[in-house]
């Protein structure tokens, strides 16, 4: 499953886990692709306690396993999508632990 573009560049947020940019509705309708166990669907406060609307860059991600980029920037696991470069935050410190891969 691939994740959409933005379809507004208005209020993008990226996970602080994967770095996947979407909207703060985005994330409310489908959650994170990559990050299932968040469990973001419908959680607006687990959505802004994982995603950050401070991020920089962005990378489209088209082919994850063709892309250079992506084995660069290390999201060649990943979903297509949009992703952010940086993305400034830090999980939340009950789930921190929780949730280290």
């Amino acid at each position: 499953m691939a994740a959409a573009a933005p379809s507004n560049l208005r209020n993008l947020r990226a996970c602080i886990r994967c770095k996947i940019v979407k909207t703060f509705s985005d994330f409310r309708d489908t959650g994170c692709e990559n990050c299932p166990d968040l469990a973001l669907e419908g959680d607006a406060d687990r959505i802004s306690q994982w995603t950050s609307p401070t991020f920089e860059g962005l990378i489209a991600l088209i082919n994850p396993n063709e892309s250079w980029v992506a084995r660069y920037q290390e999201i060649d696991h990943l979903v297509r999508g949009c992703y952010a470069i940086t993305v400034t935050g830090s999980a939340p410190v009950d789930d921190e632990d929780e949730y280290e891969d």
